[in-house]
């Protein structure tokens, strides 16, 4: 009843909420209950793919057993108006896709599962290749995939991270990672580890891969970073203080803030970009609410000189999301099995 209740109340809030720029339409073939989604992405204009985790399934005649949640993963070629499940019988989550033509690479790991995997299929998930396989006590902080054959793996046991490398169809242990540093980014040649000695960062360490060289790059002041993302050769990380929102941008071995302007007092959950145009999940502190979160989008066509507030339809589960290009976002939405676009 309580979830009944709380998704008829979310309904009710969606609804007071209208925009020109969005659409929100039932993604048919994605279900209406307990899916969980962590990645969704665009290959071309109208082609993705969406995954995550299913409904907890507890095994029958084990009461004290640890419930699983088996993964999913799902395929559209309309832009998300309809989807068709992919076969994976693996138990955890879908975190990380990458796809390139026919193949698809995926990255499934989830705090319940016993196992993570590394899982390529080139016939559209009729068979699977376990790329790597790790025990639960083994988790990956970033994966990169450039091509189906060559990729690299931030792993972490508790005590110590490496960097591993995928190459003819064999991996290889590059080289151990500093403990001080626990969320790294893989770019290029590099590898970018924040500097966070109690949970906020004062900076970045750039490591290349070659020769190990280290370059620290300090921030102007203590940040918390909520997300980052890949732009191109550079890094975009969502940051805030104790006093205002801001993008934080790593170009050519420096550290370029971009400024919210008017809309400072927002603090940045997940940033977007493509060419000038920037598109930042936010909320405030007074939009925290008992149900969650209530977040708006702030778009800027000028790489951050001015910014427009926008609010989100559904606006209090807009992740997964995905900017494709600058033609659409799209994001999913309540109730659940729906997804929201803006266009």
């Amino acid at each position: 009843m309580t979830r009944i209740l709380t998704i008829i109340l979310l309904t009710f809030l969606i609804s007071c909420s209208s925009n020109d720029n969005w659409t929100e339409f039932r993604a048919n073939g994605l279900p209406d209950h307990g899916d969980q989604y962590e990645d969704i992405i665009f290959i071309n204009d109208s082609t993705g793919y969406i995954g995550g985790r299913g409904q907890f399934a507890v095994e029958k005649g084990k009461s004290n057993s640890v419930p699983n949640e088996k993964a999913v993963l799902y395929k559209t070629t309309d832009r998300g108006k309809s989807w068709k499940k992919i076969q994976l019988d693996y138990v955890g989550s879908v975190s990380k896709i990458f796809c390139f033509k026919d193949t698809l690479i995926i990255l499934l790991q989830h705090i319940l599962a016993d196992t993570t995997y590394i899982l390529k299929t080139i016939n559209n998930g009729k068979s699977w290749d376990q790329l790597l396989v790790i025990p639960s006590n083994i988790y990956i902080r970033d994966i990169l995939f450039n091509n189906p054959e060559k990729g690299l793996v931030v792993t972490d046991n508790r005590k110590s991270q490496y960097l591993i490398l995928y190459e003819s169809h064999k991996w290889d242990t590059l080289f151990q990672l500093s403990n001080k540093n626990f969320r790294h980014i893989l770019l290029g040649d590099r590898i970018i580890s924040l500097i966070e000695p109690d949970g906020n960062a004062t900076g970045v360490v750039q490591t290349l891969f070659n020769n190990k060289e280290k370059v620290v790059l300090n921030f102007d002041k203590i940040y918390f970073i909520n997300s980052f993302i890949k732009d191109g050769d550079n890094i975009l990380f969502a940051a805030h203080d104790t006093v205002s929102g801001s993008i934080l941008k790593l170009k050519n071995n420096k550290i370029e803030k971009i400024l919210l302007g008017s809309f400072s007092n927002y603090i940045p959950d997940k940033v977007f970009s493509y060419g000038r145009t920037l598109i930042i999940i936010a909320h405030r502190h007074e939009d925290v609410a008992f149900l969650g979160v209530i977040h708006s989008l702030l778009i800027s066509y000028d790489s951050g000189k001015t910014w427009t507030l926008e609010e989100i339809p559904s606006s209090m589960s807009p992740e997964p999301a995905f900017m494709y290009k600058d033609k659409y976002f799209i994001s999913s939405s309540l109730p659940p099995g729906y997804l929201q676009i803006r266009q």
